[in-house]
């Protein structure tokens, strides 16, 4: 009797256990996706993106829904989204069944030019896109920033960080500047500068373009506020520090 009663005991410690498995696993699995879109090329709340929502949101529930939340990840919605045109920037889990996903649009902004013809052309935070046989920007037809005199995958994502500063101090990027270009230092008494050449003809020059890039350019915006409109033609603004301070020359 008593080694029936013991089986019976745990037999019913096996049913229980299994029941809160069951019951944690139809909890804790995933029932519901909000799906966020960040584009500059789709009205906010417009039918468009209202549409690239929905299509999202059924692509990653076809995929995910029903899944314990503990299993998925980011990399659960791989291949889902398009990488020549978003990308996935934020992921979050609401236990017990919810699913954040934050998609991007990749905007173009960078471009570099190949040996063989065409270019590199990159999205705002340096990551690649795509090869273009001319450098002309999908969304608004003017021309990509041009980054030269990169060497390497660290080089350009320099003259990406620096040029983000840029953007930072005037406001602007690719409508203010058209190419910027890296000089590497020759000899030891030298250093490295980087040079932004802007539509109207004035150029920008930071001299030891990696030391506090962002305070040489705020120095050069608010020389090139200052400047006439003749002025903004021609000529160079020299950017440097002197007694450890930004400071910021126009030469004709």
């Amino acid at each position: 009797m008593k080694y029936i009663r013991k089986t019976v005991i745990l037999l019913i410690a096996v049913v229980l256990l299994a029941s809160v498995v069951i019951g944690a696993g139809v909890v804790l699995s995933v029932r519901n996706v909000n799906v966020t879109l960040i584009s500059s090329s789709l009205e906010a709340d417009g039918a468009e993106a209202r549409a690239e929502i929905a299509k999202y949101k059924e692509k990653i529930s076809r995929k995910v829904k029903g899944s314990l939340m503990f299993s998925v990840g980011e990399g659960s919605l791989e291949g889902i989204v398009d990488k020549n045109v978003y990308e996935i920037e934020g992921f979050q889990k609401l236990y017990p069944c919810t699913l954040n996903v934050t998609i991007r649009e990749r905007r173009e902004t960078f471009a570099t030019a190949l040996t063989e013809g065409g270019y590199s052309v990159y999205d705002e935070n340096g990551k690649y896109i795509s090869y273009k046989e001319n450098n002309v920007n999908g969304l608004d037809g003017a021309p990509n920033l041009l980054l030269e005199g990169a060497e390497n995958e660290k080089e350009l994502q320099s003259l990406v960080s620096v040029s983000k500063e840029f953007k930072t101090a005037f406001s602007s990027l690719r409508g203010i500047a058209q190419r910027v270009v890296l000089t590497k230092a020759r000899v030891q008494t030298e250093k490295d500068k980087i040079t932004f050449y802007l539509h109207g003809g004035l150029k920008i020059e930071l001299l030891d373009c990696f030391v506090s890039a962002n305070e040489k350019l705020t120095a050069a915006s608010s020389v090139y506020s200052s400047l006439a409109a003749e002025k903004r033609l021609k000529g160079t603004i020299y950017c440097s520090l002197s007694e450890g301070a930004a400071s910021a020359i126009y030469s004709a």
